[in-house]
């Protein structure tokens, strides 16, 4: 193409009347040289939309200038011309604060869908977007709209990425690895129209755990008893599954040049068919998921070979030599560094693009965040190390822009923002920073609005609200604000004071059985808890690849307390075993196949996932100290096992479930409860916030006898966390690591008798109607746009002796 340049030809352009190249900066070498080439087949200045590298945005756009002061007047209108752009309403609103303009933007993208206006028709456009992307997520979540936009992830959390690397460390050692079969022999392989797949399956649980080798050799030994079950072509078909998986494996370079391995690796992704597994889906996938997880996988995926073919052009330069092990380390260490991206509800919501992604679509309304100045505009420096006399003199040869015309660029980018918008655009603006500090509004923001005449413009949000609203409602509202801003909790927080009410809630509380988790709630934030516990206001449960987490932790609680009854008896040697069929039978019971995964191989991750941290875990107690267990979701708080709180005279029950009880020879107890994950801090256990731990010691203590100990014992860590014990029994239940928790007796009583009162006066709050906006830690709510929490407030308050 730059011979055909070069010597002034360019066959593309005959017949051709009008040729555009799109205007940019940030060009490279080769390109300046084709844009110095086509100047010269174009000699003609006047027949070309600007000179290169000298470029105005009026000659780009071939605008006739306007006789303004007003630097974007010349580029987006001209009363004498036809060129002019015609611009859409405009709206501009600011707040002091991200969530309040939140509710501005929700409150008018609400009129647009009342109004029919198409969600696809909506766009929201920012400067950088990856900026905005939590925020917009927690604005649209309250008013149930879906956004299309780009979303980041690190490639190492992908399910396709994690089930990839597990093949490959499985095939590191395929001599020596052992392994359940169902993890290969998945979805993928024994298809629906598979005969017989789970009796594949269910012969392969029965077997435990081996090498490849030995379960190719298992198959060919119990040939006829697996013929008669499933039939020759059946049979055959799994034979030459497992022959391809080890032709596979054994094709991988074990050692030698790194080239050559990822070449090997390679043609294993090759073989796999990745790109067709990512197709199957489970049958109760709805269509709309299946779009939007395939879409996804494949963008995970292609960034995944992206990986490998830049991880094998720097070890080809560098000639580097190794194992299968060590590049295999290297690959997920640098997995670890890299997002990959996909479109988030592609086709089906709101769309959030960047200025340059918005070019050439059109949309009936658009917003514009982030209209600060530095941002967009973004801030224009001329270069220390390279000013722009440098600049200049360096363009003979290669362009490099200048401060001037990266600004020009900002101004190009806002054009095409007003270009997409059909009827409406609002530009929005935070008055101040996060700290505190205020924001100048963009320079473009009065420069448009200039162009406008004052009639013609969408009003501000203020005004609009203002004028929708009787006076009498109006003077209603100002006196609720009022009354949230004065120094004591009124009605509107959730302090009631009507004494009807007040008689109700009273009997009503008292009338209860609260469970522990139910006081956490409310030690947590008292508002929360009525709305959700009293007024049913639940959060809509997401769509999720897979088992909801508080199903899956029963799953895991369940499978321990089987495993754990008979640990007397337990072969440690084959502990990966008898986990595995106990998941097997718990799964079963409960009705968990995997039809809630998209994919069935994810199901089998996951579970793999499961088996190992729980054998580990298990492995872990049975050494740890002298008490074993003993009992196993022990129930307290039912006629059988009575356990109270005592608020005013009143005995309130309280019932709970202890996941499991250790007891030594002597008779002293400890108390645990298995998290997957522990958040909770000392400070929360110690300050009453978390009423877990302590409860089931004092429910222990009353119904069976001493507690000298209790901790969270976590799954993904297997570890325990957050020990509290007393002191001299350390050594015996296995604590030996941990110095904190130590209590001597009169303390421990003292801690226990603080937690108690405590939650005794949670008990009385509620029943004198006291569900203050005053949460231990407020982040993402669904019911924020509710309460309408303000720390500020809060501190007035307190300031005021509430």
């Amino acid at each position: 193409m730059m011979d055909k340049l070069e010597n002034e030809e360019l066959p593309i352009l005959d017949g051709v009347e009008y040729f555009y190249t799109d205007w940019f900066i940030d060009n490279t070498l080769i390109q300046h040289k084709i844009f110095e080439a086509l100047i010269k087949i174009i000699p003609d200045s006047d027949a070309r939309l600007g000179v290169y590298g000298k470029t105005k945005l009026e000659d780009v756009f071939r605008l006739y200038p306007a006789e303004s002061k007003h630097h974007l007047a010349n580029v987006i209108y001209s009363e004498n011309s036809d060129h002019g752009v015609l611009l859409p309403k405009i709206g501009v609103f600011s707040e002091s604060s991200p969530e309040g303009k939140g509710r501005k933007i929700l409150h008018e993208v609400i009129r647009l869908l009342e109004n029919n206006v198409a969600v696809s028709d909506i766009a929201i456009v920012a400067r950088n977007p990856q900026d905005y992307v939590d925020l917009l997520m927690k604005w649209f979540d309250k008013i149930d709209v879906p956004l299309e936009m780009e979303v980041k992830k690190p490639l190492i959390s992908s399910q396709v990425v994690k089930s990839i690397m597990l093949w490959f460390d499985l095939a590191k050692n395929y001599n020596q690895t052992t392994f359940p079969l169902d993890i290969l022999l998945d979805d993928y392989y024994l298809t629906d129209d598979f005969d017989n797949k789970r009796e594949v399956l269910k012969w392969a649980n029965l077997q435990g755990e081996h090498t490849l080798q030995n379960w190719i050799d298992l198959w060919e030994k119990d040939k006829p008893d697996l013929v008669s079950t499933l039939g020759d072509d059946n049979y055959d078909k799994v034979f030459k599954i497992l022959e391809n998986i080890l032709h596979l494996w054994s094709s991988l370079v074990q050692e030698g040049a790194a080239e050559d391995i990822i070449s090997s690796i390679k043609y294993n992704l090759q073989n796999l068919h990745i790109e067709k597994r990512l197709t199957k889906f489970t049958d109760n996938t709805p269509l709309e998921e299946r779009i939007m997880i395939s879409y996804r996988d494949n963008q995970a995926f292609n960034s995944f070979k992206e990986v490998l073919n830049n991880l094998e052009d720097v070890w080809t330069a560098t000639n580097r030599v190794g194992s299968l092990s060590g590049v295999l380390a290297d690959i997920k260490d640098y997995l670890t560094t890299i997002n990959y991206s996909y479109r988030k509800n592609y086709g089906n919501g709101i769309k959030v693009l960047s200025p340059t992604e918005i070019r050439g679509l059109e949309f009936h309304s658009v917003f514009v965040l982030g209209m600060e100045q530095n941002e967009f505009p973004k801030q224009v420096l001329q270069n220390p190390l390279l000013k722009d006399n440098d600049r200049l003199n360096l363009r003979k040869f290669f362009y490099l822009p200048l401060s001037n015309e990266i600004y020009e660029r900002e101004k190009l980018l806002f054009y095409l923002v007003i270009q997409a918008s059909r009827n409406e655009l609002f530009l929005t603006y935070s008055a101040t920073n996060e700290e505190g500090q205020s924001n100048l509004a963009s320079l473009f923001i009065e420069d448009v609005l200039h162009l406008i005449p004052e009639d013609e413009r969408l009003q501000s949000y203020k005004p609009k609200m203002v004028a929708k609203i009787p006076s009498s409602q109006l003077t209603h509202l100002i006196n609720v604000e009022t009354e949230r801003n004065s120094d004591s909790f009124s009605v509107y927080e959730g302090c009631f004071k009507d004494e009807k009410i007040l008689d109700k809630v009273k009997v009503k509380t008292y009338a209860k059985t609260f469970s522990i988790s139910t006081l956490n709630n409310y030690a947590k934030c008292p508002m929360k808890y009525f709305m959700v516990s009293e007024l049913g206001l639940t959060d809509e449960k997401e769509v999720k690849d897979g088992i909801y987490k508080p199903e899956l932790g029963s799953i895991k609680h369940e499978v321990l307390a089987r495993v754990l009854e008979n640990y007397e008896d337990l072969d440690i040697s084959n502990l990966v075993n008898i986990v595995s069929n106990v998941l097997e039978e718990v799964c079963q019971e409960k009705g968990y196949v995997g039809d809630e995964y998209p994919h069935q191989w994810l199901w089998e991750l996951e579970k793999r996932n499961i088996i190992k941290s729980l054998s580990n875990l298990i492995e872990m107690e049975l050494q740890r100290g002298a008490l074993k267990p003993y009992l196993f979701e022990w129930h307290f708080g039912g006629e059988d096992k009575p356990f109270y709180l005592e608020v005013d005279g009143e005995k309130i029950p309280i019932r709970g479930i202890i996941d499991r009880i250790d007891r030594d020879e002597e008779g002293h107890y400890a108390v645990y409860d298995y998290k997957d994950r522990v958040s909770v801090t000392r400070k929360d256990i110690e300050g009453a916030r978390e009423l877990q731990l302590p409860v089931y010691i004092m429910a222990v203590e009353q119904l069976l006898g001493e507690v000298i100990g209790t901790a969270y014992l976590e799954i993904r860590e297997e570890k325990p966390k957050q020990l509290f014990y007393k002191k001299g029994y350390k050594e015996k239940l296995g604590f030996d690591s941990f110095r904190s928790g130590e209590y001597e007796s009169n303390e421990w009583e003292s801690w226990l008798k603080e937690v108690k009162l405590q939650a005794e006066s949670y008990i009385r709050n509620m029943a004198n109607g006291h569900f203050p906006t005053i949460p231990h830690s407020c982040q993402y709510c669904h019911l924020e746009a509710i309460c309408l929490y303000k720390p500020s407030r809060v501190r007035l308050k307190k300031m005021g002796g509430e």
